[in-house]
């Protein structure tokens, strides 16, 4: 039971006088309100206010936390602490290199983080990522306990709201996908982790059989970002980087690849500087050059016939066209006011949605008359009007690159996070990860769907190859691992 509010009125404090005091009490089961009339002397008076401290000692602490333990944390490798800032989230690359594994709280919820070796000459302390996906139905307000040996650094969807060792913290959480995130410093005796929760909290649905493995091909591409089916010609376009950071400059290129995984032309179209996402508008193939450009290219010929400049770019990414043959491109821009969705349409290039809308978009589909977006920088999922360029949000994703973007029909969705997952997004915000490939240090990069073979083509990125699932049917239902 704990004291929320104290009313007191007295009509005449003399001794012997009437004088009234009112309580009002507050518990878990609800409030009660104790009306005390005192009539009797001072040292009546003084009795009550002796059983009102004793309540209030006895009492749970104000911002104390129902005692539930948050199990289902996933812990990473350790890392040098003078290497790493623990005060900002960490690149998608260190990420998807984190070697994480599944860790479980003994009986009070404590997590033992890993020891030393016995055989360790190093002297600098250690610091070691901890996550933990939480999946709400609404927007919802939770508080979190943590207690931790270490200095540590805790993060809400990629925002740092706190750091220190212990404290209790209220947390915002966004309909659909969330992230808690920690770097926890090492201790130079006891290295331990504990969180306590005021709410249960439900995890992400897993599932291993709705997605089915039919081929892989042979790990000839370079760095593959992309995929597109093109229905005419019954073949796969894949975007290869050819090389990481500067050394792709013009290194790139497109291959040609049957549906059955076999290479018809590696090489098809070269001289591409960092290409990524494509979109295919009747014979012509438009292609996102991540310096700036997008390429025009004739698939009867098999030629560049020219190249769209988008000024002042940081990193174009996915292209997608809608009915009409209207071309969008996304710019995943670190810089928060810059336009983050363009659209070309005959020959002329127009902002339609600025990074203050939808912050780094990513991955992108054309949906009738709507753009799904994938906001890198939010992590969210986010709807575009085309007509109207407004923005609404679909969905939260928790972090991660979300790169690629399909229609599974019936409002259904497939998603992707660079770092190794696909997900699927029903109509109603009910997320289920049907593929986990960072388990087998595998990306999943902008991935096609073919509905009518129900294949999803996945381009592993760094892993040199692509990978073919083939889909339950749209009207199946999905099953819980």
């Amino acid at each position: 039971m704990e004291i929320t509010r104290i009313n007191t009125h007295t009509t005449n404090p003399t001794v012997g006088q009437a004088s009234r005091l009112s309580f009002l009490l507050h518990s878990r089961d609800g409030c009660a309100t104790i009306m005390l009339w005192n009539r009797c002397h001072t040292w009546l008076w003084k009795f009550m206010m002796l059983v009102v401290l004793v309540i209030a000692t006895i009492s749970p602490a104000v911002g104390s936390v129902e005692k539930i333990i948050v199990d289902g944390w996933q812990i990473s490798r350790t890392f040098d602490a003078q290497r790493v800032n623990t005060t900002q989230y960490p690149h998608f690359y260190m990420i998807f290199h984190g070697q994480w594994q599944d860790t479980k709280p003994d009986e009070q919820g404590r997590i033992t983080l890993p020891a030393r070796p016995e055989d360790s000459a190093e002297e600098t302390k250690r610091v070691v990522m901890l996550r933990r996906a939480v999946v709400s139905d609404t927007e919802v307000k939770i508080t979190l306990q943590f207690d931790t040996t270490g200095q540590s650094y805790f993060f809400l969807n990629g925002q740092n709201i706190w750091s220190g060792t212990a404290s209790t913290i209220d947390c915002q959480l966004r309909p659909g996908l969330n992230e808690l995130f920690l770097w926890v410093k090492e201790n130079e005796k006891d290295w331990t982790f504990r969180c306590l929760s005021s709410a249960p909290l439900s995890q992400v649905k897993k599932t291993t059989g709705f997605l089915e493995k039919v081929w892989e091909s042979d790990d000839v591409f370079a760095v593959p970002e992309s995929v597109l089916y093109d229905e005419q010609r019954q073949v796969l376009y894949v975007s290869s980087f050819n090389h990481l950071g500067r050394q792709s400059a013009n290194q790139g290129f497109i291959s040609r690849v049957g549906l059955d995984g076999r290479v018809l032309e590696l090489k098809w179209i070269e001289d591409l500087d960092g290409p990524c996402g494509m979109a295919l508008v009747d014979d012509h193939l438009f292609v996102a050059e991540c310096s700036g450009t997008v390429a025009e290219i004739d698939v009867v010929s098999g030629t560049i016939m020219t190249r769209h400049k988008i000024p002042d770019t940081s990193f174009l990414n996915d292209v997608a066209a809608d009915d009409q043959g209207r071309v969008y491109i996304t710019d995943t821009s670190r810089d928060p006011e810059a336009a983050d969705i363009y659209r070309l349409e005959k020959g002329q290039i127009e902002t339609l949605v600025t990074g203050q809308t939808a912050h780094r978009g990513n991955g992108l589909l054309a949906l009738d008359d709507t753009l799904v977006v994938g906001s890198v920088g939010e992590g969210l999922i986010k709807q575009v009007a085309i007509d109207t360029g407004k923005v609404t949000t679909l969905t939260s994703l928790g972090m991660g690159v979300i790169d690629g973007i399909k229609s599974f029909g019936n409002g259904r969705l497939f998603v992707s996070h660079w770092e190794g997952q696909v997900y699927l997004v029903e109509p109603d915000g009910t997320i289920t990860r049907v593929l986990d490939l960072q388990e087998v240090g595998l990306n999943t990069a902008d991935f096609e769907y073919v509905p009518e073979q129900r294949l999803l083509i996945i381009p592993t990125f760094l892993g040199n190859k692509l990978v073919a699932y083939r889909a339950k049917d749209a009207a199946d239902g999905i099953e819980d691992r």
